[in-house]
């Protein structure tokens, strides 16, 4: 007798995907990357402008409690013998970085090598201080700040210098102990800005500096207002690694975003302590 076989009706006929097939899924994926992979991007860049928005935000609240203390402001630059003791280094105990601060020499230069118990200040001054640094900062250097003190500025018809009634001592952090007839003393106190704190640049983004004040432990990371934000081919001025703008920490320790639209005339106004300017900003 002939036995039958019977077809199991569990078992299916498979294959698999043809070349076009696949070539047309690579593609829809290729899109979705294409299309994704900005607004990953556009979102990365949002958190860092966040981060970098409240680390000035600290530094402003670490200059409140050095004034309040202190009765002053830290100078921008203390150029006495020409040591060029910076205002970043003043606020160190402020910031959580009281070690780094009691290892500094204040009688030596802020770059000096020469050996010491605690190491020399140029071992002090190269550490990374991580609230001193923009996290949209593409290649950061080790010692490195992308925040720079306010100068003031010569654009609104001050005298160029950093003495008494030049344009470079109308800001919040100016030189004392500088070399000329007028020499700055003391540093400016909050009662010396009378334009208002809300009208007064203390600190702002200076990313992207190829000279030694790109150093925070450097007096010359302090500048003045000359140029529109971000136009970094004619010196001083806001900028930053952000999309169109950078950060401005303000007196009453407001910290905002500058466009790279703002008038140059606010700017300059929003860079003297006292210069009578309305600033509508």
């Amino acid at each position: 007798m002939q036995s039958r076989r019977f077809k199991n009706p569990m078992t299916f006929n498979l294959r698999g995907f043809t070349l076009l097939e696949l070539m047309v899924v690579m593609a829809v994926i290729g899109m979705l990357v294409a299309l994704l992979l900005p607004a990953v991007q556009s979102m990365r860049e949002s958190a860092r402008t966040l981060q970098c928005k409240n680390q000035m935000h600290q530094i402003g609240l670490a200059l409140h409690s050095f004034e309040s203390q202190q009765q002053s402001l830290p100078a921008g630059n203390d150029a006495a013998n020409d040591f060029q003791h910076s205002w970043c280094t003043r606020i160190l105990p402020y910031l959580d970085q009281a070690s780094l601060y009691h290892r500094y020499d204040w009688s030596k230069p802020w770059n000096d090598t020469s050996v010491a118990p605690g190491g020399s200040n140029f071992d002090v001054t190269h550490r990374n201080v991580i609230v001193f640094n923009c996290p949209s900062e593409p290649s950061p250097v080790s010692g490195e700040t992308d925040y720079g003190g306010n100068l003031g500025t010569v654009a609104t018809g001050l005298p160029i210098g950093f003495c008494y009634g030049d344009g470079w001592d109308a800001g919040a952090l100016t030189f004392i102990n500088f070399p000329c007839p007028q020499q700055r003393k003391h540093p400016v106190r909050f009662g010396d800005i009378s334009d208002g704190l809300s009208q007064t640049f203390l600190i702002f983004e200076i990313a992207g500096r190829l000279t030694e004040g790109a150093r925070w432990g450097s007096g010359g990371n302090c500048l003045g207002i000359q140029n529109a934000v971000n136009n970094k081919v004619f010196g001083e001025t806001i900028s930053s690694f952000h999309n169109q703008g950078g950060h401005a920490l303000f007196g009453d320790g407001r910290v905002s975003f500058i466009s790279e639209n703002a008038d140059l005339q606010t700017l300059t106004y929003l860079a003297t302590r006292s210069g009578g300017e309305v600033a509508e900003y």
